[in-house]
């Protein structure tokens, strides 16, 4: 006679996972307040903030002290948040070491398509990093088509 053993098991997993993530916070440090300009403007990046411009269009630049070398962008569609620089104002918007001077003067004038809108770059008003650039009139209130990104003063 033949015996049949049958032998059952139970089998019990038990699994356990424990994840740990640990995460280094590093406090980001404010960014540093406004430079107010205090002598007299070298270079500086503009940012247009004026309505946008469909087609062509040509921004001339010139500052009080350069005698007949402005600064040219040309371009297609000039959009509001255009930041101006170029690599011949050694990455400024404009620069009056690029063009021998070491200063840009009390009034730098900038047209868009021949019209023309002056700004106060002499210090006799504020002039400040991350704000409107000031107009030369009515001197010192806000241009509604320029925002200073960063300036340069004059040693």
């Amino acid at each position: 006679m033949r015996r049949v053993v049958v032998i059952t098991l139970a089998v019990t997993i038990a699994m356990s996972f424990a994840v740990s993530c640990k995460k280094k916070v590093e406090e980001v440090p404010p960014p540093p307040p406004p430079q107010v300009c205090t002598t007299r403007v070298q270079a500086m990046t503009l940012n247009y903030t004026g309505p946008d411009i469909s087609g062509d269009y040509t921004i001339v630049i010139k500052a009080d002290k350069f005698s007949g070398d402005p600064v040219v962008y040309n371009g297609t569609n000039l959009v509001s948040g255009t930041v101006l620089m170029s690599a011949a104002e050694n990455g400024w918007t404009i620069d009056a070491t690029a063009h021998n001077q070491n200063e840009l003067g009390a009034k730098t004038k900038i047209y868009i398509n021949g019209v023309e809108e002056v700004l106060h770059t002499s210090c006799s008003t504020p002039l400040v990093s991350d704000a409107p650039a000031p107009l030369d009139n009515p001197k010192g209130d806000p241009s509604p088509n320029w925002w200073v990104v960063d300036f340069q003063q004059k040693p």
